[in-house]
């Protein structure tokens, strides 16, 4: 049960904003997380939490994502 209720949330999470993560209150997809910290232009104002699975891998990120 709560495997589904995770799998819920991630979709719910993901349906706020589809093409723009960074518009997302939370990151829950290496890919998505990777965008958001590589692009320092991104709208990555709104992001308050970053979830990221053990055996996910973030290749790159921008020197300036943590600046806020």
């Amino acid at each position: 049960m709560s495997k589904l209720l995770v799998q819920l949330g991630r979709q719910v999470v993901q349906n706020e904003s589809v093409s723009e993560p960074g518009k997302r209150q939370f990151l829950n997809d290496a890919s998505d997380i990777g965008e958001v910290l590589s692009d320092d232009k991104a709208g990555n104002s709104s992001v308050i939490g970053i979830n990221l699975e053990p055996d996910d891998e973030i290749t790159w990120t921008s020197e300036r994502a943590f600046e806020r």
